[in-house]
């Protein structure tokens, strides 16, 4: 497979059809312009395609996209995850970038995280399994079948504080079940639909702020942010063409990091990170790189700490950067 220069504008398109949703009033507007701060990141995990231990496995199709690693994750001390799909296991690093250990083996999972205890909680189609810290298998459960099952990019897992379990469908967040107990306790079916709620909060941050996109043209999109019964619309547009925008995630001081493809106009698709605070103030804005070898389910992990992480695949291996707050 060739190395391409960015995803195509058709996918992209589709993407954002998926992403951003109407709703709302036009509020206050911020503008995109093309140039972003310059800010280097650091690569802390450079791995070569292989079977190894330190290796990430690769599956060549030469009449599709190849497969690669499909996800990854931070956990709370700092250790990096990813998902080798091919090898059928999690590769465990340390904060420098140092193999650890692989956890977890046969596990295929389309999304996952790491709580406080560092147990692992994977999504894997219609269900959820939690691993302990050493990667055995400790419970799991299925999610209701009312709700959508949408897999791919941009749906995850997350473990809030309280150990609440909540995935998310589009932009649809709800929670699922708690391992308050230890293990997987799934909710009602009814709990499961009643605890639906557009966008994203930080599960470890006070503020109660949850943010969301909205399609508005090719040129500009809006930024939703509700706090509580107060709802608050930010417009923010390019000259450029917006390809999907979808909110990574929010650091603990309640700051939204937007993930934005914004296409030129020789059909290169650039990735930026936007950063809006709680009030809808754009605060910083960068570019990352975007040229992927395989496709992958997730891009980008932010830290409570606001750090930004990037997986990325190459023609000679995989790498995880960091773009320090």
């Amino acid at each position: 497979m060739k190395q391409q220069r960015g995803e195509s504008y058709s996918k992209v398109i589709t993407l954002a059809v998926i992403f951003l949703f109407l709703a709302g009033r036009f509020g206050v507007a911020a503008s995109l312009a093309r140039e972003s701060d310059s800010i280097a990141p650091n690569t802390l995990i450079q791995c070569n395609w292989g079977t190894g231990d330190k290796d990430i496995g690769l599956i060549s199709h030469p009449e599709s996209d190849s497969i690669g690693p499909s996800t990854f994750s931070v956990g709370p001390d700092g250790c990096i995850y990813i998902m080798d799909v091919a090898n059928e296991c999690l590769k465990k690093f340390d904060q420098k970038g140092n193999f650890l250990q692989i956890l977890c083996k046969g596990l295929v999972a389309s999304s996952f995280c790491v709580n406080q205890k560092n147990q692992i909680f994977a999504r894997t189609g219609t269900g959820i399994v939690q691993f302990s810290s050493s990667g055995v298998q400790l419970s799991s459960t299925a999610i209701s079948g009312s709700i959508p099952v949408v897999l791919g990019y941009g749906q995850h897992i997350h473990v809030s504080v309280n150990d609440e379990v909540s995935i998310n469908a589009v932009q649809d967040h709800y929670k699922v079940a708690s391992s308050a107990g230890g293990t997987l306790s799934a909710f009602s079916d009814r709990k499961q639909m009643d605890s639906a709620r557009k966008g994203i909060a930080s599960p470890d941050s006070a503020h109660e702020s949850r943010f969301s996109t909205q399609w508005v043209n090719d040129h500009t999109a809006n930024l939703l942010i509700q706090t509580g019964a107060s709802a608050k619309q930010v417009a923010f547009s390019t000259t450029d063409r917006l390809g999907a925008v979808l909110v990574d995630g929010v650091d603990s001081l309640g700051n939204a990091y937007v993930e934005v493809e914004r296409i030129t106009s020789n059909n290169y698709v650039h990735l930026d990170v936007v950063v809006f605070s709680a009030g809808g103030d754009q605060l910083r804005k960068f570019e990352v790189p975007n040229l992927y070898y395989t496709t992958v389910n997730k891009k980008l992990e932010i830290s409570p700490s606001g750090d930004v992480f990037q997986l990325l695949t190459t023609a000679s291996g995989v790498q995880i950067l960091k773009w320090e707050r």
